[in-house]
């Protein structure tokens, strides 16, 4: 159920960033695009889609095409647009499918700012445009926020069904969050925007005030001083100073060797110097750690081994082994554990849940128990499954 919950927030935030496009089209006229025309079909799709996931043994693209047309009929039936519609249809038809039968939805991080950076130009156009309902695109930036939170929470929570201390931080530290939000609104959509604007007006008077004070024994010192005469003077002083300083510079760069004695020029080629040489340390370092990144995971890689000894052997332990190479085959797709990432952590970030697949492989991690025959039967039993999960992910 968290899992399911999690991922329907994820659609909910691509859903919230193609209603931010679907309302450019809205800008040139006083009206305002009938939202209940994209949720009703972002429901639906969550409905159909989280029950094909644990019915559905085959993935198949065909259920894209074959919902689309469903999802284009409500989004019509709402006002919008034909075209429009079919648009709104297969985008979510197709990230529902993505996101809870592929198991691959983007990363609610990249999505808020997506968001925040489209969302920006959007308004920024409506407003110009005098659009009537532009302010309400600051409402879908908040609605994303919430989405991504209570993503986060979802996420949270998946991870730390077992913990439940863990469980109740979470819930007490979500409830002072979301506490302090809504007394916030309350407080600035009641009297707390009076209270700020008159207390910053009250400031700023009392800011000019002492600054005015203070800056009349200054100006009138400056009142007394006989500004011509100091100007006419200083232009003949400043424009003969200009000409040989401009001659004495034109000497040194006729004169090479007044040129590399120069203090200036010698820390400017210097600090050129170790610029270029910072960018290209940098540039090495980077590299190695990409390189680093796509050839290892954590129970594979040894660095230090010659060339036809670089992939460890597998483990002795019947469990540890087939760990070992669950985690082989998935760095065949492109999927593969990340380092100083646990096992359990791994499995659930490709949404692949076994608690009993966990507990048995958490007895023999560190090889201070052993299981019994019949454990060592289901462990099998369970890898075999994952194993087959794995088998049917696409190839990145």
């Amino acid at each position: 159920m968290a899992s399911i919950i999690k991922k329907s927030f994820y659609l909910l935030m691509e859903v919230n960033l193609l209603f931010t496009f679907v309302l450019i089209s809205y800008i040139h006229i006083p009206y305002f695009p009938p939202i209940e025309g994209i949720l009703l079909p972002v429901l639906l799709a969550i409905f159909i889609y989280s029950f094909l996931e644990k019915t559905m043994k085959v993935q198949t693209f065909v259920l894209i095409v074959f919902f689309a047309p469903i999802l284009s009929i409500i989004s019509f039936a709402f006002g919008y647009s034909f075209i429009l519609s079919v648009v709104i249809g297969s985008t979510i038809s197709w990230r529902a499918f993505v996101v809870f039968i592929h198991g691959r939805q983007l990363l609610p991080r990249t999505i808020f700012l997506l968001t925040i950076f489209w969302i920006m130009f959007v308004y920024f156009f409506a407003v110009l445009d005098k659009y009537k309902y532009a302010d309400y695109l600051l409402y879908l930036l908040g609605f994303q926020l919430l989405f991504f939170l209570l993503s986060r929470l979802a996420d949270s929570f998946q991870r730390a069904k077992v913990d439940y201390t863990l469980k109740g931080n979470i819930l007490k530290g979500a409830s002072y969050f979301v506490g302090t939000i809504t007394i916030a609104i309350i407080f600035l959509s009641t009297f707390g925007r009076v209270i700020i604007s008159e207390g910053l007006k009250s400031f700023g008077w009392l800011i000019g005030f002492l600054f005015g004070v203070l800056a009349q024994p200054f100006l009138y010192l400056l009142s007394l001083i006989d500004w011509e005469y100091a100007a006419v003077e200083l232009g003949e002083q400043s424009s003969e100073d200009e000409e040989s300083d401009v001659e004495k510079w034109m000497q040194e760069f006729r004169d090479p060797e007044a040129f590399w004695d120069n203090v200036i020029v010698m820390a400017i080629i210097f600090l050129i110097i170790f610029i270029v040489a910072l960018i290209y340390l940098r540039k090495v370092k980077v590299k190695r750690l990409d390189v680093e990144d796509d050839v290892s995971y954590n129970t594979k890689t040894n660095k230090w081994r010659r060339k036809n000894e670089w992939w460890q052997k597998p483990p002795k332990d019947e469990v540890r082994k087939l760990v070992f190479d669950l985690e082989k085959l998935a760095y065949k797709k492109g999927r593969g554990r990340n380092r100083n990432e646990t096992l359990e952590e791994w499995l659930v970030r490709e949404s692949i849940v076994s608690d009993q697949f966990f507990f048995l492989y958490e007895k023999v991690r560190y090889g201070e128990m052993e299981l019994t025959e019949e454990e060592l039967i289901l462990c099998k039993e369970l890898a075999t499954e994952i194993k087959t999960t794995i088998k049917k992910w696409e190839k990145y």
